[in-house]
């Protein structure tokens, strides 16, 4: 879900309202509360980092803008929630998606020192965006 702060920052932007907003790092969480577009936060954010942004598509209805990270971890985490922000810590929140319980890990597996999860949140004119991990390599 595009967060009212988000849509704010888009049409300031496209109509040289106000000065461009980037929206370079995306985090992920193990809150469970309900989407809104007035949240500025994850419920319980775990980790931030700095994301890379791609345009997968400009063809409707598969235009679409992908934001995405890779996670480093020394344990297989639990995901809840995904968004992406305007700062390493604090800042804007452009958006926030539930992505349901997704463990990552394999069971009793153990992982070695450091692991890899990756994380993208699409967005879309035709929607509000879908945010997924995609396992990990281990």
């Amino acid at each position: 879900m595009i967060t009212t702060a988000g849509y704010t920052a888009f049409l300031n932007s496209l109509g040289a309202l106000a000065a461009h907003t980037l929206f370079p790092y995306i985090a992920y969480g193990t809150g469970t509360g309900a989407e809104s577009v007035d949240s500025t936060t994850l419920g319980t954010e775990v980790a931030r980092i700095e994301a890379t942004a791609e345009i997968i598509s400009v063809y409707a209805p598969f235009d679409t803008l992908r934001i995405s990270g890779a996670f480093g971890i020394t344990t297989p985490p639990v995901v809840t929630e995904i968004g992406v922000f305007s700062a390493s810590s604090g800042g804007t929140m452009w958006a926030r998606k539930l992505v349901g319980a997704t463990e990552t890990g394999y069971g009793s597996f153990t992982p070695p020192t450091t692991s890899t999860m990756y994380a993208h949140y699409d967005f879309s004119m035709k929607d509000d965006g879908v945010a997924t991990t995609s396992g990990s390599t281990w």
